[in-house]
Parts: C-alpha cells; structure tokens; sequence
C-alpha cells in the first residue's frame, strides 16, 4: 500500500505508526524496500522493552537479539528516519536489570521513547503476575527516565545505599530516598529482600 501511495504521489511523505516488531521481523524485506526508497519520515515500532524475560512474559513474539539488528540496519539504509518506540515501565517482575536495559537500548537505537507506567487490569494475563514493581520503584525509575530524557548514550549504575551514577559524558548521581534503599537484595536482582 505505502508503494502504491508512493507511486500515486511521488513528493508524498509517510509515517508509519504501531509497526508491530513481530511484523517488522516477519515482512522484514518488504519494509527494507520501502524504509529505503526515501519518502518515509518517521516509523514507530513499539518494542515495549528489550528484556528478553519481560517480552517472553508480554508474549511479544520477538527477542532483543532480533530486533536490535533490524534497528541498526534502518538507522544504515534511512539514516534520515526517525524512529520512535514505547516502554513499559513497571511490567510485573521487572527487575532493576531489566529496566536499565530497556533504558540504555531506548536511548541508544531511538530517537524518541514514550515511556508508559504498567497498571493492572483484573483480567488480563499479566494481572497475576508476581511480584508487582512497588510504588516507589515506579516513582525512582520515572526519575531517572526525567533525568536522562533525551540523552543518547547513558549509562547506569546503582551505587548500593547512594543511588544511581548516570554517566552521559561525565558522572551525574542521582541519589534515591530512605525508603528506596531496600530497591535491591543481596542477589542484586532489583527485588525486594
């Protein structure tokens, strides 16, 4: 259809919205020939993490190790598209490790991510998963994520009973609450002791 549209208005410009990255892999050669062509200017493609534990348990049909190449290879033949995602944030059993993840791939294969806070819905699979990210792990990484919007290449690291280093050329720390110290267990896991 986008080639079809293409040939009817040569001097048309596209968005492609909610690419699906388990479509994205499977018709991947398709979409190779149209990202190429030069008349698409932005493409969503809503990974919702790079975990690939949360995505098995999101049952999003693709791994990190799959679409993370098919980033790079858009950012080699477009290099002018703009590609933008979702994260979910707080997905149950998200660990400190999971989310940082997600965060440092974010940051570095896309040019905008909108971040979105997982809440339960009696019904759904994912309502019965255990444990539930508290409320204020929630409120500690939507902090960080204010901290690092817009900067490509962070990283991350807790620094035990201190808080989080970010470093985006130099060090920033970011310290966390009394209550948030308990954010790890000795297995450094990022769930409650």
């Amino acid at each position: 259809l986008l080639l079809r549209l293409h040939e009817a208005d040569s001097e048309g410009r596209f968005i492609i919205n909610y690419l699906n990255p388990a479509m994205l892999l499977r018709d991947w050669e398709k979409y190779k020939r149209v990202l190429s062509l030069g008349f698409i200017d932005a493409v969503n493609i809503p990974v919702q993490s790079t975990s690939d534990r949360l995505l098995g348990l999101m049952n999003r049909g693709y791994e990190r190790g799959q679409i993370l190449p098919i980033l790079q290879e858009i950012r080699k033949i477009a290099p002018e598209i703009r590609i933008v995602t979702h994260c979910i944030v707080g997905f149950p059993t998200e660990t400190q490790e999971d989310f940082v993840v997600t965060m440092e791939d974010a940051l570095a294969f896309f040019d905008h991510v909108e971040y979105f806070i997982y809440r339960d819905r009696p019904g759904v699979k994912a309502y019965e998963l255990q444990p539930k990210v508290s409320e204020t792990q929630l409120s500690n990484r939507m902090r960080m994520l204010e901290v690092v919007s817009g900067t490509a290449g962070a990283r991350f690291h807790l620094k035990p009973d201190h808080g989080w280093e970010i470093t985006v050329g130099s060090p920033l720390h970011v310290p966390i609450g009394e209550h948030d110290s308990q954010m790890t267990n000795d297995s450094g896991d990022g769930l409650p002791s």
